[in-house]
């Protein structure tokens, strides 16, 4: 059975509530990598997209979608900054402002499972 990438969002709801600088980094990832999952999923399944499990797909992935309209733009806009955020929270020795990076993630994050849900209705509905 496949792996559930949403369980990622809710370890990273978990570590959300606490304190720590190390359980909010980590919620900022664990948020984008549940958010990147659940779209290269998408993009591979519903439009025969093809990503490599080990190269540096991560741009690829969101600028496919940047490029499809209206809103598969909202999903690589969204998950860019996501990466953004991610790439801060994983390599900088210091974040200004943490909590406010945590709370926009999981806002982006947010706005791209409602896009991919959109998305997905669309599918079914052609």
């Amino acid at each position: 059975m496949p792996f559930d990438w949403a369980s990622y969002l809710t370890l990273a709801a978990e570590l959300r509530e606490r304190d720590g600088e190390a359980e909010l980094r980590t919620a900022i990832s664990r948020v984008y990598y549940s958010v990147f999952h659940q779209a290269r999923d998408y993009l591979e399944k519903e439009l025969r997209f093809e990503t490599s499990r080990y190269d540096s797909v991560h741009k690829r992935l969101w600028d496919e979608f940047k490029k499809r309209g209206r809103q598969f733009g909202g999903v690589g806009i969204n998950g860019s900054r996501l990466n953004d955020g991610r790439r801060i929270a994983d390599y900088e020795d210091e974040i200004e402002d943490l909590k406010s990076l945590v709370e926009r993630s999981f806002h982006w994050a947010n706005n791209v499972i409602g896009y991919l849900v959109s998305l997905k209705k669309s599918d079914i509905n052609r």
